[in-house]
């Protein structure tokens, strides 16, 4: 049994995704089966459809053509159902004149009012504190939040998404502007929420920490170009590293690479098997 399988979270299928802008194509046609518990890292050039499937996923952004399932509902009825996406820009859009305590402690009462059948300070503060504990706050909760490091900045944006305990969390290039100590610490962070019960889709530009996930999706104009463990990406890219893969990305048709990796064992196995297992392809 993997160690995927031991958790709850959200079950994350995209079928046939097209997403344009005006004429051009940003994702030409995507299948991606992400199971619940999953720590999956997105890796890819600029302008390659990272952020615009992520945002599409949980439902900020309408698809085309194709749909998505979360859970077995569709994206479009965010925040109702079974499942509580979370959505963490890459820019951070929380007050910078509050402390830390205020910020999600104020997030708690507008998010979970109409949650829960509680609507007292102390309920709210002992989420407030538990979230605090788990991002390793605990020691700035007093500290406005323009005083804090980019990193706790960024810790206190995933809090606010925490609040709901979403059974899925996506997150836009967390660890920029980090260096490769907190970069790493918040890949960490990712994988430990990937283990209590919520799947964590991430996007990045650093290698330094992509092997702590489960999967990396690597993009090429939209494009499927490898979906798979990281340790193996670039073996099958040809490359030396991570890093090399990009030069690959570059010199390559993302078409070419994409037909290359569908007839792929990767696809079979990890697109195609739990297509077949959700019952949403045929044999």
């Amino acid at each position: 049994m993997t160690e995927q399988s031991t958790k709850k979270g959200c079950r994350v299928e995209v079928h046939n995704l097209v997403v344009k802008f005006g004429e051009r194509y940003i994702i030409p046609g995507m299948t991606l089966i992400v199971e619940p518990g999953e720590f999956v890292v997105l890796l890819g050039p600029s302008g390659c459809g990272k952020s615009t499937l992520i945002r599409t996923i949980v439902g900020i952004q309408t698809p085309d053509e194709g749909k998505i399932l979360l859970n077995g509902n569709n994206s479009t009825d965010r925040g109702t159902g079974t499942f509580r996406p979370g959505y963490v820009p890459q820019d951070d859009i929380i007050h910078l004149d509050l402390p830390v305590e205020k910020v999600l402690y104020y997030s708690a009462r507008l998010r979970i009012k109409n949650l829960s059948g509680r609507d007292d300070d102390s309920y709210y503060m002992e989420i407030v504190d538990s979230i605090l504990n788990t991002l390793e706050l605990t020691a700035h909760r007093q500290t406005l939040v323009r005083y804090l490091s980019g990193g706790q900045r960024k810790r206190v944006s995933i809090g606010v998404e925490l609040i709901t305990r979403p059974s899925l969390i996506t997150m836009d290039e967390p660890t920029s502007g980090l260096d490769p100590a907190l970069e790493e610490k918040m890949m960490e962070l990712c994988r430990h929420m990937s283990r209590e019960n919520c799947t964590v889709l991430v996007t990045t530009h650093a290698m330094e920490s992509v092997d702590l996930a489960d999967n990396v999706l690597i993009l090429s104009a939209g494009c499927m170009t490898y979906f798979g463990p990281p340790a193996e990406a670039p073996a099958w890219f040809g490359a030396e590293n991570l890093g090399d893969i990009f030069r690959v990305l570059s010199s390559t048709s993302p078409d070419k690479l994409g037909k290359k990796f569908i007839q792929s064992s990767y696809y079979e196995k990890l697109v195609r098997a739990r297509s077949l297992k959700s019952g949403s392809l045929k044999k």
